[in-house]
């Protein structure tokens, strides 16, 4: 067994040697990707996507600029990752390999020409009934006149002429077929071919009927062309006849490939929302840390301040803890804030991958302010009936549903035994050459033609395998139909959600705006007192968190809106409609 092994694998590497190049260079792994920014890869696909099957459109063209900070509006950001993300890019591939199974199941019906040749030697014995009983009024011995393959006693090298008894010759014959066609498969179940052969025969005689009634003196023709223009038809009758069930493989990949279309739209519109989502995320973190920043200056003179009213002792010693805790406290927030802000910007490179010499250090800064939208006014029956009609993954569940149903069409035929019809047509010319065996197909002395029918029934007992196919396509098409009960359920459960949010939030944008102009009162009047020595410094430093964390609200009350507004678009189906971005699976 060892021995075996070792044979095997020099085998192997043998068999490897000559299918590889000499001359042939190692690959090369290419280095990784160190710095954001599209592959030339990602560049092809992008450029070369196919109009209206995997391409994306936006509006404005994105910044190209790829030196200092990224300055960029919310439009321009989300163009940039519909450019260089690099998930995206997967996904505009899927459609490009869906479609390529739609061209295979197609090719099933194209034309296929075929060429096929022969060549043939044989050496056999012939035997001759009859020639062993020669007549007594007969003046010769046949055999004696015979071409010597024919008389060669197959016992003896010499030749007997007067050996009477053996019947059996040594025949020496080369034999050689050329045959051209082309072959059509139809959606009806029908198989057409068409084609010509030529078959040539060459041996060192003809037959003994031939020899003796013709010429006994010399040697018959030694060789044959047989020239023939046949057509055979053969006609599925039951399975594999019906055209539905045939052009149901092609509609099922014509249906996923739109299903994969469908599921880039969504992907996209998913992308488009992380997007957005992540640029008024970045704007409230560094608004969050500007507040923060400006806390941190506040604590700071307000400490210095107190620390000058006790050198001269307006306030005791006892207020300086309070002050001193509440800096430490914003110190701390403001180191977390930064460490934020960071963690969240290198996400935004990483969807955005924009080109740039500076790698994941290059910094980011937002065009756009988050304005108050105007009052909403939306109907959540109406969001409901937009998201069961646009929503990409609905509509990608409804063609898994009808590729299922196809399924079913096709598992529903092969239930049926095959039962094919053949008919077998064609028409000869026989001559020593090929030219005259093609002129002897019509215009020879004699018309050679052959025809065939016949019937073939294939019928496994008791059917199993073919019963159990289709009840699987049967409870497979039943669980996707479940599904997307289930899914269109869910859907109207988001879209309601995402339209309280959206309530939720546009009131709490007036509730934050108030809390944050009375908790500047509160903090002003608590300074105030504590000028005057009515308030202690615990009690203005609470307000001043308090102040703090109201701007903070207020702004993060805004961004919420904005990010609510965007989930209510994304859960309804019609986000990438509302951006004005142009992708597959648009529903008219």
């Amino acid at each position: 067994m060892k021995q075996m092994t070792v044979r095997l694998n020099l085998i192997g590497g043998a068999l490897l040697s000559l299918t590889i190049p000499a001359h042939a260079a190692i690959p090369e792994t290419p280095a990784p990707q160190s710095k954001p920014g599209p592959t030339p890869l990602q560049d092809r696909i992008v450029r070369d996507s196919t109009p209206g099957v995997n391409q994306i459109k936006g509006g404005k063209a994105a910044p190209s600029n790829p030196a200092g900070p990224l300055r960029i509006t919310r439009e321009e950001a989300v163009l940039l990752a519909l450019r260089n993300n690099k998930l995206l890019n997967i996904q505009m591939l899927t459609p490009v390999l869906r479609g390529a199974f739609e061209d295979i199941e197609r090719s099933r019906y194209d034309t296929n020409l075929f060429l096929q040749g022969s060549l043939g030697r044989e050496k056999s014995e012939f035997f001759f009934p009859g020639v062993g009983t020669i007549p007594e009024d007969l003046d010769f011995n046949p055999r004696v006149a015979l071409p010597s393959p024919f008389r060669r006693n197959r016992d003896r090298d010499v030749i007997d002429a007067s050996d009477s008894s053996g019947q059996g010759s040594v025949i020496d014959g080369e034999r050689s077929e050329v045959k051209v066609g082309a072959t059509k498969r139809l959606v009806t179940g029908t198989q057409i071919e068409a084609s010509i052969s030529n078959e040539r025969i060459k041996s060192q005689s003809d037959t003994i009927e031939r020899i003796i009634l013709e010429d006994l003196e010399g040697s018959a023709r030694d060789a044959q062309n047989q020239t023939r223009i046949g057509l055979t038809l053969t006609q599925a009758l039951l399975k594999g006849g019906s055209p539905s069930a045939n052009l149901a493989r092609i509609q099922q990949a014509e249906t996923e490939t739109l299903a994969t279309q469908y599921q880039l739209r969504g992907f996209t519109q998913t992308l488009v929302s992380q997007i957005e989502s992540l640029y008024w995320d970045y704007y409230l973190f560094k608004r969050q840390l500007e507040i923060l920043e400006d806390s941190v200056r506040l604590s700071e003179k307000q400490l210095h301040e107190i620390e000058e009213r006790v050198e001269v002792g307006q306030i005791a010693q006892t207020q300086l803890p309070a002050p001193r805790a509440e800096l430490a406290l914003r110190r701390q927030a403001l180191i977390d804030a930064r460490s934020a802000f960071d963690k969240l910007r290198l996400r935004f490179l990483q969807q955005l991958n924009p080109q740039g010499v500076d790698g994941w250090q290059r910094m980011i800064e937002i065009a756009d302010v988050p304005t108050l939208p105007a009052s909403f006014t939306g109907n959540v029956e109406d969001h409901v009936k937009l998201a069961l009609r646009y929503r990409p993954d609905l509509n990608e569940a409804r063609m898994q549903l009808r590729s299922g149903e196809l399924q079913v069409v096709q598992t529903r035929n092969g239930l049926l035994p095959a039962l094919n019809l053949f008919i077998t047509l064609g028409r000869s010319g026989y001559a020593e050459s090929f030219s005259d065996s093609v002129d002897n197909i019509s215009n020879g002395d004699e018309e050679f033609w052959d025809a065939g029918v016949g019937l073939r029934l294939d019928f496994p007992v008791g059917n199993r395998q073919s019963r159990a196919i289709h009840l699987q396509s049967l409870t497979a098409r039943d669980q996707r139909e479940l599904a997307l009960q289930n899914l269109e359920q869910l859907a109207e459960l988001d879209v309601r959600s995402a339209f309280m949010e959206v309530k939720r939030a546009e009131e709490q944008v007036t509730a934050t705006a108030a809390t944050r102009q009375l908790q500047e009162a509160a903090h002003i009047a608590e300074r105030e007192n504590f000028l005057v020595g009515k308030s202690t410094a615990t009690l203005l430093a609470r307000a001043q968190r308090d102040l703090v964390s109201a701007q903070i609200e207020e702004v993060r009350s805004v961004v919420n809106l904005r990010k609510a507004l965007i989930d209510l678009y994304r859960q309804d189906g019609t986000l990438l409609t509302y951006r004005g971005i142009s992708a597959p699976g648009a529903i008219e």
